[in-house]
């Protein structure tokens, strides 16, 4: 649920992704190797990534 809290709230603040991207990356292995849940919600994950770049891409 975490994941999918922290997905809206990258929609909001897109140009904060700009920033942080190579922050993004980094957390993102991260929490695959901390939550044993990650692996359920790696489409999430990667989901959300997807939306940042295109965020990004769109701008």
């Amino acid at each position: 649920m975490k994941i999918q809290n922290s997905k809206f709230k990258i929609q909001n603040s897109k140009f904060k992704i700009q920033n942080s991207k190579h922050s993004v990356v980094s957390g993102q292995q991260s929490v695959v190797s901390g939550q044993q849940s990650a692996v359920s919600h790696s489409r999430s994950v990667a989901n959300a990534q997807g939306q940042g770049q295109w965020l990004m891409a769109d701008k």
